[in-house]
């Protein structure tokens, strides 16, 4: 059965979709200095790659295509593969010294003509003892992803949970609740600590983003594409290092988040960019008002996500660019000030961090205001308050308007992990006069900030374990301390976490995203006195 969603996966990916598990075959497969070289001066190489070959290095040239390869479209392709074998020209790690290898590589097959075609060029090049090309085709690329090479293990196995997800997305019945928990196994798999198990469950997060995009689901999408990094950071952070050889791996969960939040960025581009627009406008239905609010929250956390990671791969001009696109939003639309329930409180955490970068204190203080007068009205009219962040997506709706139904069997719920981050982040932030407003109105509407911390471990990646505080009822100073006045939980000792002893900073956030209930308040201490 695996076998079978695989090939309808390849086959419905494009060239640039198929990046990213091509990506996961060449570094299972040894491949090294992997560079991608697809634009207008490609000179027919879309990555090059080196490898090891016996007692030599043999660089290689890779040309993906997508979809099944017809006689007319050969022709064009033999040009490029041309340009692979005979022009060195591609990127300063080539090196035109090594033996050659050319690879063309198709998510589909050559059909009619293009076959026998291939097969007469590639004998005329051994003829005429020209370097050569092999071809990866899709039946190819299924056994290297189920099988890898000879006398080694494929990047995935075929499992029931595995085929469900699938089988639930396909079907449009998938939820975030289902894929986080899914990716909790993604956690046991990469206790190997090997290359092959990381680029397992980054191959696997590639096959459910993709279909969660052709449902058109790309917030989603976005999302899944982060949650190899806890599996990841929880293995190595068992290592006590970041070894090389996981580096690239990181990388690789960094470029596919990047893939398909570029996709919805530029989706905001085409249509929320002109000052006519209003959000709102753009979700239709009768639900509107519970799932505006809830693209909003999911929008402003995935594209302050993108930003700072240009941002940290020093890309500032884009990442400024987002930034003035997301506070084109935010101030357009009144759905950024009110989430849901607490499971969207992290959502405010990445754009706060961005727009802090560049000095837009203004921004935080709208943000953070306008949020915590929608959660002291929350609590001042409904005794149940918001969900929690472990709440199901029913349980959300019925919290935020079960308190106008007297057969609503709900629980009063006091608890307010969101009051806990905007205190944080106006304390962090220097805002001292907003925290103080803030405070007070918090404690005149009886609701206790509650929050979850645990010490430096392992458990830093999972929701329940010995480690791990959970605080009903943080308490918090009246006024802030000059360069001090952020608080502490009771009985908690606020380490910096494995992730900022590492520097991976971006990491961090992708798994408070993922976990939905911490932000790791030492470590944004440590980051935003560092800006």
């Amino acid at each position: 059965m695996l076998r079978n969603v695989l090939v309808d996966y390849i086959e419905t990916l494009t060239e640039r979709q198929f990046d990213i598990p091509l990506l996961c075959i060449l570094l299972k497969n040894g491949f090294y200095d992997i560079h991608f070289t697809h634009g207008s001066f490609e000179f027919g190489k879309d990555f090059i790659a080196k490898k090891r070959e016996g007692d030599k290095v043999v660089q290689y040239f890779f040309q993906s295509k997508g979809g099944n390869i017809g006689l007319p479209d050969w022709g064009q392709i033999r040009w490029q593969i041309d340009e692979a074998r005979i022009n060195p020209l591609s990127h300063p790690s080539f090196d035109d010294t090594l033996d050659r290898k050319v690879v063309l590589v198709l998510t589909g097959r050559l059909v009619g003509g293009a076959g026998i075609s291939t097969q007469k060029y590639k004998e005329y090049c051994k003829n005429e003892g020209k370097i050569g090309f092999n071809v990866w085709d899709i039946d190819n690329l299924i056994e290297m992803i189920l099988s890898g090479e000879v006398n080694s293990i494929g990047l995935i196995k075929e499992q029931p949970e595995l085929l469900s997800i699938i089988a639930k997305i396909q079907t449009d019945n998938v939820t975030f609740k289902d894929l986080e928990r899914y990716s909790r196994n993604w956690m046991e798999r990469c206790k190997e600590n090997n290359k092959k198990s990381f680029l397992g469950v980054i191959l696997e997060a590639s096959i459910f983003a993709t279909e969660l995009e052709n449902k058109g689901r790309l917030t989603l999408a976005c999302y899944v594409s982060l949650f190899p990094t806890r599996a990841i950071v929880h293995s190595l952070h068992s290592l006590g290092n970041v070894p090389m050889w996981a580096k690239p791996c990181l990388q690789l969960v960094r470029k596919q988040f990047d893939y398909y939040s570029n996709h919805l960025l530029f989706s905001l581009k085409e249509n929320f960019e002109d000052n006519e627009s209003v959000f709102y406008n753009q979700v239709k239905g009768a639900h509107t008002f519970i799932t505006y609010p809830v693209i909003c929250s999911q929008i402003m956390e995935i594209i302050g996500l993108i930003g700072l990671l240009k941002f940290d791969e020093d890309n500032k001009n884009e990442a400024e660019e987002i930034v003035n696109i997301l506070e084109i939003l935010i101030r357009k639309n009144t759905g950024f000030f009110s989430p849901l329930s607490d499971k969207y409180a992290i959502s405010l955490l990445p754009p706060l961090i961005l727009f802090a970068k560049f000095n837009r204190l203004e921004m935080c203080e709208l943000i953070i205001k306008k949020n915590a007068i929608w959660l002291c009205n929350r609590y001042e009219i409904s005794e149940f308050g918001m969900a929690s962040p472990y709440a199901t997506e029913d349980e959300e709706v019925q919290t935020l308007l079960g308190y106008s139904y007297d057969f609503m069997d709900l629980t009063s719920r006091r608890e307010s992990y969101l009051a806990t981050l905007l205190l944080d982040m106006s304390a962090l932030l220097g805002l001292s006069e907003l925290y103080e407003d803030i405070l007070n109105d918090i404690l005149a509407t009886s609701i206790y900030p509650c929050n979850v911390e645990t010490n430096n471990s392992t458990q830093n990646y999972m929701l329940n374990g010995d480690d791990i505080v959970y605080t009903p009822n943080v308490r918090f100073e009246e006024v802030l301390i000059p360069n001090g006045g952020w608080r502490n939980a009771v009985n908690v000792e606020n380490n910096p976490t494995f992730c900022s002893e590492n520097g991976l900073w971006w990491e961090l956030l992708g798994i408070a995203t993922t976990m939905r209930d911490r932000h790791y308040i030492s470590d944004l201490r440590i980051l935003i006195n560092d800006m």
